[in-house]
């Protein structure tokens, strides 16, 4: 059994850091890759977060993982002194994968909750200088810049096609708040019915702590209360602290884990 990197990039990722596993006979059994992404204004205490994942037989996972992790090692060198998390995405319900990372030494200490919002006790202001407006989306190069915006902020990416499908929802709703002429929140909610799921939001960095995510995620509930919409629903990450602490400001109720993240802590 023997690992090898491929002769061209895959789904967009260089060959370096891609592996395809193959038998003893040559067969090729699986593919891997690592993904590197510098994310302080998601998890400001540990910043360098790789990313992997596999699609592999189970005889060759663990010498597929050891090149996975090799050269993951190696683009954390990049980044010395800095705290890294490797990890990978797996479905809450995927228990052969989760306790195959567990044996491995992966922490089960992240995860990504749905969870259903709450209008708040006390309404939520813009603080001056702000205003709300419309994303425009008229065309190609609005949608992928307004992509390009959100997936910044994002642990996986939402992609043209996710928000052409999210476009013919009853409650598509894309908004930010903007400060002269320039974003500086946005948020992407999609539903039918009397029930409406928040994709993505956002907040840069410099214009947190302010009340600008309060009072983006507040319009977001109102507008879609006004619309006869009664079940509002997030995606919150445990490990962010930001997204936490504006989950509790509306009430978050967790309803259930839809994915799971295992990674190693690397100081």
């Amino acid at each position: 059994m023997l690992v090898y990197h491929p002769q061209m990039p895959y789904l967009g990722n260089p060959v370096e850091n891609v592996f395809y596993a193959a038998d003893d006979m040559g067969n090729d059994i699986g593919v891997g890759f690592v993904m590197l992404m510098y994310q302080p204004h998601i998890f400001p205490e540990r910043p360098v977060n790789i990313y992997f994942q596999m699609d592999v037989q189970p005889q060759a996972r663990h010498i597929l993982l050891g090149a996975l992790m090799g050269q993951a090692m190696r683009l954390k060198a990049h980044f010395p002194g800095q705290k890294t998390r490797v990890y990978t995405a797996l479905s809450a319900d995927d228990v052969q994968m989760i306790e195959f990372c567990k044996r491995n030494g992966f922490l089960l200490d992240d995860a990504e909750d749905l969870v259903s919002l709450s209008s708040p006790v006390i309404p939520v202001r813009l603080p001056m200088s702000f205003e709300f407006g419309a994303v425009p989306l008229g065309n190609e190069y609005e949608q992928n810049a307004f992509l390009m915006r959100l997936n910044a902020y994002r642990v996986a990416a939402i992609s043209l096609g996710m928000l052409a499908a999210y476009g013919h929802t009853q409650r598509f709703l894309a908004i930010a708040v903007y400060k002269n002429g320039m974003p500086v929140s946005e948020a992407l909610v999609a539903g039918d019915g009397d029930t409406a799921f928040i994709g993505s939001l956002y907040v840069r960095p410099e214009y947190r702590r302010i009340g600008v995510g309060r009072a983006m995620l507040g319009r977001v509930i109102d507008i879609m209360r006004r619309e006869g919409v009664s079940g509002i629903d997030a995606l919150v990450l445990r490990r962010s602290p930001i997204q936490q602490r504006l989950a509790e400001v509306f009430s978050a109720r967790v309803i259930r884990a839809t994915a799971i993240y295992p990674g190693i802590n690397m100081d």
